[in-house]
């Protein structure tokens, strides 16, 4: 799977380092002091069962990369607002195909429950979405701007629990909750659980 990293830190690095250990393509948007480091002696692990170097690939900017599966945003969430906007990785048609995975993990879902979506709800979700306007944010987003407690557990989160509970594959769920479990450490343990999960993936 190739997964982008955005922040290469204590929780970017880490779980970045683990996904890269497990045999992932990952590359790692940084900056400063963390793209040097990362490019000069790579990311060392250190776990109860030992210590681990990984070589990885480091860029300071996005407009290289190439089309990923999976983008762990770990920012610090004041810079979150500016990485955003400056991650084309986020941006058309990368950003549409990932809100498209999305909401098909969500229809999987629904289905394995026995509440079945229509056939154009994802159809219909996505042309809602193509309407709204480049600065329009969602509840969640401004939550995060302004530091209060985010709804990811019981939203993206309730995707994931009910796909692991029916064998439904929701990396993009999980991609979500991992990210943004960082700027809430109630819901910190099931980022954690959703990277490892597609860590043994």
């Amino acid at each position: 799977m190739r997964i982008a990293v955005v922040g290469a830190g204590g929780i970017g690095g880490y779980y970045g380092a683990l996904l890269a250990r497990a045999g992932h393509d990952v590359v790692f948007i940084a900056r400063g002091p963390h793209l040097e480091a990362r490019r000069r002696r790579g990311l060392t692990v250190r776990t109860a069962a030992g210590e681990t170097t990984v070589p990885v690939t480091a860029v300071a900017e996005t407009a290289g990369v190439k089309p990923v599966e999976l983008v762990l945003f770990c920012v610090k969430s004041y810079d979150t607002l500016e990485a955003a906007r400056a991650g084309s990785l986020l941006a058309d048609p990368e950003g549409r195909t990932l809100l498209t995975r999305s909401c098909l993990e969500v229809a999987a879902v629904a289905a394995a429950e026995g509440a079945p979506l229509g056939a154009t709800a994802v159809d219909s979700v996505i042309g809602q979405a193509a309407t709204l306007p480049r600065q329009w944010r969602s509840s969640m987003a401004r939550d995060l701007e302004d530091g209060r407690r985010l709804e990811v557990d019981a939203l993206s989160g309730a995707v994931v629990r009910r796909g692991l509970k029916y064998g439904v594959p929701t990396p993009v769920h999980q991609a979500i909750v991992a990210s943004l479990s960082v700027h809430q450490p109630a819901t910190l343990d099931t980022g954690r659980a959703a990277v490892s999960s597609i860590v043994r993936a």
